[in-house]
Formats: structure tokens, sequence, C-alpha cells
């Protein structure tokens, strides 16, 4: 790759070179592309922290994964993050680059949706969509949605409230214990991932998307969630504590962090609030911010002049 990208930099005049990870690979030898190519001015992008991926591998091997990693970011011009809380994680992991660490957050890109305003949502059942598979923990955290609607014993909720989950891997049934597997069955629907754009059709239709984050993934939102956002659907957002996620929540979404007692109260202002017909207004705010436009203005004010 290295080699790749030296020979598109002797025949091109860029003004900047963004190398977005993971995948991580790239970080490995990132320094000495820099060292051949000092006068190009490179950008590191993270969607995610390489340190998610450290818990995979021995100690010895996560010791020497962070030496790459600190090469990388002190060699790159600029380091690009997500959130708030990833820049300021990195600037303390990383001293020397806290002045150089810029946050880009993901969003949306308007013309992935379909015509919503021609798409009638289906408001006398409350579902909930989750694209995508859940492995490891993920698949806690809807264990985790399921107890809570267990405890919260709702008729409304009994009735109304289905998840489904569209995935091209099996869901962990093994995973789920005995005294669960009935109301599991009852709220989980399991579907056959379906193409992108007929996603954003199911989404429009939808009461709610879905978000299962887990407690360890404290330095990034899931980037369906801004999908949601765009499409103006209400999102369950379980997950860690941050900035976006009160952001969202302010805006009339429904966010807890992951433990019992916050999902169950979670799940009783569901029921307060639909049953009460509470409109989401306040997400006005949230789709200009996120949406394409206003990215595109925010990466062209972190280009170099």
């Amino acid at each position: 790759m290295r080699r790749q990208c030296s020979k598109l930099l002797r025949q091109h005049s860029y003004r900047a070179v963004v190398m977005t990870v993971g995948p991580f690979t790239p970080l490995i030898d990132f320094h000495k592309l820099k060292e051949q190519h000092p006068d190009n001015y490179f950008i590191l992008d993270y969607r995610d922290p390489w340190s998610y991926r450290h818990d995979q591998v021995s100690r010895t091997s996560k010791r020497s994964l962070m030496e790459m990693e600190a090469r990388a970011v002190a060699a790159a011009d600029a380091v690009w993050v997500t959130t708030q809380e990833h820049k300021e994680a990195y600037a303390l992991l990383f001293p020397g680059i806290a002045e150089k660490i810029y946050v880009l957050t993901n969003g949306f890109d308007p013309e992935d949706f379909p015509e919503i305003a021609t798409v009638k949502r289906n408001t006398n059942q409350w579902i909930a969509v989750h694209p995508g598979s859940l492995f490891g923990e993920r698949f806690d955290t809807l264990l985790m949605l399921v107890w809570g609607l267990v405890k919260t014993d709702s008729p409304i909720l009994k009735e109304k409230f289905r998840i489904h989950v569209y995935t091209s891997s099996q869901l962990l049934t093994r995973k789920i214990p005995r005294e669960l597997a009935e109301a599991f069955d009852h709220y989980v629907v399991s579907k056959e991932a379906i193409s992108p754009s007929e996603m954003m059709s199911v989404l429009a239709t939808a009461k709610f998307g879905l978000t299962l984050d887990i407690s360890e993934h404290h330095l990034t939102i899931p980037s369906k969630t801004f999908d949601y956002i765009g499409l103006g659907i209400k999102l369950i957002l379980l997950g860690p504590d941050g900035a976006i996620p009160n952001e969202i929540k302010e805006a009339g979404h429904y966010v807890a962090p992951i433990n019992d007692d916050s999902i169950s109260s979670l799940l009783q202002k569901i029921v307060a609030q639909e049953t009460g017909g509470e409109p989401l207004e306040k997400n006005a705010h949230l789709i200009k911010k996120y949406g394409l436009n206003n990215l595109q203005q925010e990466l062209l004010r972190l280009l170099p002049e």
C-alpha cells in the first residue's frame, strides 16, 4: 500500500492526503510514507480508535500496537476523530499531538434516503429497527433490553413493541437464558439482511431506530445513529454517556446507559410519551448539524490553505 501511495504522490499534486482508519494496518508503515513525502500534508482520519481492537491481542502485542500508533500519530500533520471524548482520550494517550487533533463527526447523506414525504409510517406497531449484526456484547445489550421489557411488564409494550434485527448472521441464541427465551421470541424478530436502499425504506416506516452499543465504546457513536436522525425517526440509544448522546437526548430521543435500572426507566418513559403522542420537535438542529452539507464545510475548514 505504501508503494502505491508513493507512486500516486509522485504523479499528482494533492492538497492533502486523508488516510481513513480502520482498517488499521496502514498505520504500521505510515511514518515511513511521511518520511518519503515530507512536504505532503497527511491526515489520519479515525472513524474508530485502534484501542477498540487491543483487547483481542496479547499484552505484548498490545504494547507493540501502541508503539506503532504513537509513531503514526506523531508523523501525521493532523488527526481527525469523531467525538470530543476521542479527542480528549488521545490527547492524554499521546500528549505530543494534542494541538493537532480535531473533531469531524460522522453524519448522514440526505441523498441516501427515500422520499420520506411519500412514505407512511406505521403507528399501529412500535417497531424498533436494528440494521446489522449483533456480535458479542452488543447482543448482551439486546438481552438487557428484553430483560427491561419483562421487568416493566407493560401491556402496551407487550402488544405493540417489537425489535426487528436485520442481519446476515444468526443471532447468538445460545446466550439467551432459559427464563428469558419466551420473552425474547415475543419481542425480537430476526430478519434477513437487505440492501442499504431497502433498509432506508424500512427505517422510514419504522417507529424507532435502535442503536445498541457497549459500555467500553465510550469514544464513538455507531454511525447508523445519524441515519436515524436524518430520517426524522425517534431513536432508542443504549450506550455510554457522552456529549453527542446527551445532545440527542435533549432533542427528544430516548437515550440511556447500559444498566438495568436505566433501561427500565427508559421503557417507562417511552410508554408515557408515546401514548401521549409527544412529537419529535427538536430534531431539526441535529439534522442541520449532522447533514452532509454542514460536515463538508467542516471538513474544508480543517484542510490546509
